[in-house]
Parts: structure tokens; sequence; C-alpha cells
């Protein structure tokens, strides 16, 4: 597929730092190509067409309706990812012209990820119509409910709350002249994040400490990218909002708690290879993400122990598993088969490894 969003917003760390210009065209091409209306603001679609054909405007060629699996709608995450990755180029680009020209863009998207919590808790429930019965879905697409589901999920709680706490800080360092409905969305923005805090606080599992992947159907699958969306503030200026001293000091202890409960062997560690597993309840583990979340364990949590120095077990799994193919993004974290996402470029998020945040 082509132009496909979830995998801009993880190959954006690669890009900002050898070519930084083709994150601007590409946030402009999604903008003229992937953007539309729904019941709820502007949106975008997950890519802009396969085969080198591409679909008409707004429409992708992944996303189907009345589905809750698979090729459903992945309105949200997508809506989330243009947001990020126009805060990522706007603070490490500092392109003030390009920010200028794309304001309006940027706050539509936010007000459109706000309209979308229907009951104040900051998370997304209000799936997009475009689901027509159906529910939204996540680029976790081929696992199970547990990363795969968007409503009252924990991974894209995290998510959104990167989101708005990233609009916040691009918003302060690099918006100029303000209007007053700016500046009261950046509040919106900080309040909401500030809600899915006390949302994700509320639902940590006592004695163990860890927070189930999704807040309903009585899931209580564990997952690893409950910190992805902790590696945001720190690329987009705001490393204070993962500090354990900061203003969501509580959210990160919760998350630190439960990173601490889900990296154990025969949960998130695989009990057969001892790789990570993204999700406790699915063996379909993706590389790219597991780098990404590395980064967040050893920049955020300060681990540096035996359960992020999995790297041996990685490598054979891309060696000797997925030998036949190269580089492979979906795995088996038995024993590194290939899933699928065969030759990806997804996993250039691999630069994370070389890449300290050099912006704080």
């Amino acid at each position: 597929m082509m132009n496909t969003l979830d995998l801009t917003v993880d190959q954006v760390f690669h890009e900002l730092k050898f070519s930084p210009w083709t994150v601007a065209n590409e946030l402009d091409f999604l903008y003229s190509r992937s953007s539309y209306n729904d019941a709820y603001g502007l949106a975008f679609t997950h890519d802009q067409g396969v085969g080198d054909c591409f679909t008409p405007q707004g429409i992708s060629s992944y996303e189907l309706p009345r589905l809750s699996g698979c090729f459903s709608q992945m309105t949200y995450e997508e809506t989330l990812n243009w947001i990020l990755t126009a805060c990522l180029y706007a603070h490490n680009a500092d392109n003030g012209s390009w920010l200028a020209r794309n304001r309006d863009v940027l706050t539509q998207s936010v007000e459109s990820i706000l309209a979308r919590d229907g009951n104040g808790d900051g998370l997304m429930d209000l799936d997009s119509d475009r689901c027509q019965g159906g529910s939204e879905i996540t680029t976790y697409d081929s696992l199970d409910a547990s990363l795969g589901q968007t409503r009252n999920n924990l991974y894209i709680a995290i998510k959104a709350w990167g989101t708005l706490v990233s609009f916040a800080a691009v918003f302060d360092r690099h918006l100029s002249n303000a209007t007053a409905a700016e500046t009261a969305l950046a509040k919106k923005a900080r309040e909401s994040a500030t809600a899915i805090m006390n949302t994700v606080i509320s639902r940590v599992k006592e004695p163990d400490g860890y927070i189930p992947a999704v807040f309903e159907g009585g899931n209580d699958s564990k997952i690893i990218p409950a910190v992805e969306g902790l590696i945001y503030p720190l690329f987009c200026g705001d490393p204070e909002a993962v500090s354990r001293t900061g203003p969501y000091a509580k959210l990160i202890a919760v998350l630190g708690r439960h990173l601490d409960a889900v990296l154990v062997p025969g949960v998130c560690l695989d009990a057969e290879s001892g790789g990570w597993k993204l999700s406790s309840t699915s063996r379909n583990t993706w590389m790219s993400k597991i780098f990404i979340n590395q980064y967040v364990a050893e920049h955020v949590f300060g681990l540096s122990d035996e359960r992020i120095t999995r790297d041996a077990v990685h490598l054979g799994w891309q060696c000797n598993g997925s030998a036949d193919w190269g580089p492979t993004d979906q795995v088996a974290s038995t024993n590194g088969k290939d899933l699928g996402s065969r030759l990806y470029p997804r996993l250039v998020s691999a630069i994370l490894w070389l890449y300290p945040p050099e912006k704080q």
C-alpha cells in the first residue's frame, strides 16, 4: 500500500535525522490526498492506494465499513499520527513558516480528536461514522483486541495523551500570535491529557500493578506498548512531561510499575525465546515497535537490565526465523518466523538506538 500514515509516524525519527524536508512534503501530501471529514471533524485515512494506483481523495485502499477487525477504519489513530508527525517536524526542523501555513489543519485535527471522547474521560469512545456499525482498529491490526481495538484501548489512550501533550508543547514554543480560540484549544488539550492520566490510573489492577489492555469486555491482556506514546513529548521539546517529578508524574509512575509487571517471562517476555512479546495474548510481535518501546524503557524509565537487553534474541529472529525474507517486521515471538511485513521500511525505527533526544 502507498503512503501509509501509520508507517510515516514511526519512520519519522529516521527522516528527521537525514531528510527532514521529506517530512514536510509527506505532511502536505497526506493532507491533500488522505484527509476527509466525518461526523466528528477532520480525519485521515490509512493509505492513498495500492499497486501504484491512487485511490480517490479521502479514501484508502485498506479501510472498509461494517468490520471490527482487519480492514476496518483507522480514523482516530491516523489522525493522531498526522498531528504527531506535524509536531515532531515543527519542533525538530524548526520550520516556522510551514507551521504558520498549517496551523489551521493542526488545530482542526486536535479538535477532531477531542470530539471523539464522548464521556469526558479523555479516551476515544466514539467510532467514526465511516464504520457503519463496525468499530475502529489500530495499526496493530493483525494482533488480537489487546492492541487491535481502538475504543477504550490503553495503547491508544497513552498515544492520545502523548499527542495532546506534544501539541501543547509545540503550541507554546512555536506558534506565535495565538488567537483566543487557539489558546483555548491548547488549554483543552492539556485538560484532556490530565483526564487520560486520571482514567488510566483508575484502571490499575492491584496488587500486581498492571493496567489491562482494553477497558471493556473483561479484557485482561497485558501489553508493552502502553508506554509507546511517551516517546513523543521527548522529541517535541517537553521532557518534563515524562519526568517522574513533572506534571504527569502519577501517570509515569503507574506506567513504570506496569512495565515492571509485564516484562516478565511468560507474560511479555516470550516463555520459549525470551524475546519481547508486545501483547501477552498474541505471539505476533513487531520489531519496529519493539525498537520504539525499548527506547522508552531506557530513556524514560531508566531500564538497562536483562529485561530490555534481548537484542541477541531479536537478531536470531531475523537471521534464523525470517532468514528466507531478510528484514521482517511481524514475527512469531517464539522463534522469529515471518508472519508478515517482509522487507519492511518501518524497521528504520531502529535509528533510535543511535538517536538520543537532542532537543530537551
